[in-house]
């Protein structure tokens, strides 16, 4: 799917957002082993700034979907107009599956990772 979307002139937010998780896990993943297995005190700088950034990042894209999240439930107890009312249901639910999905994504980098980088 990747290559095919590198290679498009648009991407829209869901294809973003898909693509970012891959890539922050595929980032995080080769940086854990890079801690693991290299010796080069650059790359492993790298690596630890790689950790470090992406987490945050990570963090940022979930209170971004909470904050539509929210806005999606207040126009939904409030709104009268049916298409406002669709659009919304269908923004909150998607928001809630990419909270979850960036959630477990942050959760898996997140686990005592600042011990795992000072005992390697």
């Amino acid at each position: 799917m990747s290559c095919k979307i590198l290679n498009s002139k648009t991407i829209n937010d869901n294809q973003f957002l898909k693509l970012m998780i891959v890539h922050h896990k595929a980032a995080l993943g080769m940086s854990y082993s890079i801690l693991k297995t290299s010796h080069n005190d650059v790359l492993l700088d790298f690596a630890r700034k790689i950790i470090i950034n992406q987490s945050y990042e990570v963090d940022y894209m979930i209170s971004h979907h909470n904050t539509a999240l929210l806005l999606s439930k207040l126009i939904i107890k409030s709104t009268n107009n049916q298409q406002i009312l669709a659009l919304a249901q269908i923004i909150s639910l998607d928001q809630a599956k990419e909270i979850f999905i960036l959630s477990t994504l942050y959760e898996s980098t997140k686990t005592d990772w600042r011990n795992k980088i000072k005992n390697l």
